[in-house]
């Protein structure tokens, strides 16, 4: 099992604009993963999902709706975490965008190196 966590303060005036965009998306974001839990804890939300493949998590990290999340996250947030446990540890970045470049690019070299 993997497991991603996105943690995400966003800008006190934005608070119902990232809101909106979360709701427009959860349902689509179900499809990509095995559970997504999405809870607000004081002002910060946090998204976790779980998948049971490598594959499934790289499809997440490339489909419309994480561009959608990763654009939300970028123009209206203060702060972001994101955290990926899967069976080499954990990984943290603080930008999503770099979730994307790093950890594809680090899965694709694996498997071109096996």
């Amino acid at each position: 099992m993997i497991k991603l966590e996105i943690r995400v303060l966003p800008i006190e005036r934005k608070r119902v604009e990232f809101a909106q965009t979360l709701d427009s998306i959860k349902n689509d974001l179900q499809e990509h993963c095995s559970n997504i839990i999405v809870t607000k804890e004081e002002n910060m939300f946090i998204f976790k999902m779980d998948f049971k493949s490598e594959n499934k998590l790289s499809e997440i990290l490339q489909c419309k709706e994480f561009s959608i999340l990763s654009g939300a996250i970028r123009s209206l947030s203060e702060e972001s975490e994101i955290t990926i446990r899967d069976t080499e540890g954990i990984k943290k970045w603080s930008d999503i965008d770099k979730v994307r470049m790093e950890y594809l690019k680090n899965k694709q070299n694996q498997i071109i190196t096996k």
